[in-house]
């Protein structure tokens, strides 16, 4: 059984309603819609006489051929880039180690730092007399905001609803009270 050389050929087209057609010409590979370009494979020996009857079509507005065929394809080492397999994986395997070694010394650096800040906050807190004094330390005492005249603590605050909200429209008797003011 014979292999018989195979050719690739990149279509432009105008429309992609006639893809179809394109069938009798070659085996549809790829349909690009967004680039409006179909990818043909066909018989090298046929290359010539399709490409002159795609041109002629009319939904065709270019043809062609792939450069597949002239890439190099064999990427060993013949080209002289790559390494030896060995040199390779020593060279990762130091840095590897090199990696290891600086994450350990930062962990240890870390440690230490974290051990003075405690050693610090140790020594402010003793400098503290008394027990009392530490909790008032520890907790903050609330912000609290004094009531208006005449209003009782706890209870909402007049003024905030005498005032309506921003997000609602006002009621009809909240509309009087805001005319009448």
């Amino acid at each position: 059984m014979e292999i018989t050389q195979r050719q690739g050929l990149v279509v432009w087209v105008y429309s992609l309603k006639q893809i179809k057609a394109l069938r009798h010409y070659g085996t549809v590979m790829y349909v690009s819609r967004r680039m409006k370009y179909v990818y043909l494979y066909l018989d090298a020996k046929d290359v010539e006489a399709t490409m002159g009857k795609l041109a002629k079509l009319r939904f065709v507005k270019s043809v062609e051929v792939s450069h597949r065929p002239e890439l190099a394809t064999s990427f060993g080492q013949a080209s002289g880039a790559a390494l030896d397999d060995e040199e390779d994986d020593d060279a990762i395997k130091a840095r590897v180690e090199e990696v290891q070694a600086r994450k350990g010394e930062l962990a240890h650096a870390k440690g230490k730092a974290e051990v003075q800040t405690a050693v610090a906050k140790a020594a402010a807190t003793s400098q503290a007399t008394e027990p009392a004094s530490l909790l008032q330390t520890a907790q903050a005492p609330e912000p609290t905001v004094a009531p208006a005249a005449g209003e009782t603590p706890g209870a909402p605050s007049s003024r905030r609803a005498a005032r309506p909200s921003r997000n609602r429209r006002p009621s009809r008797q909240e509309g009087k009270a805001h005319a009448h003011h």
